[in-house]
């Protein structure tokens, strides 16, 4: 199966740094964009692990798995610290 923009968040489906091709030799490797998104959701929300589920579409404690595995620490996005 391949991954179609309306398989994502609303939020993801505009935003892209990544030119759009037919081929799979642009295609960045599914842990690059699992980073990716963590750390963009991270941004958006300010650290915010509730609000970055919710974007996410995931619950909280994956978010928290996930950044672990990806060791993000969310205290360089949090405003205000």
């Amino acid at each position: 199966e391949t991954i179609q923009p309306y398989h994502l968040p609303v939020h993801l489906r505009k935003v892209t740094d990544l030119p759009i091709s037919s081929g799979m030799e642009t295609m960045a490797p599914l842990r690059e964009i699992e980073r990716e998104a963590l750390m963009r959701a991270a941004r958006i929300c300010n650290g915010n692990v509730t609000h970055m589920a919710r974007v996410l579409g995931m619950g909280r404690t994956t978010v928290w798995r996930r950044l672990a595995r990806w060791d993000i620490s969310l205290d360089q996005f949090r405003k205000g610290q």
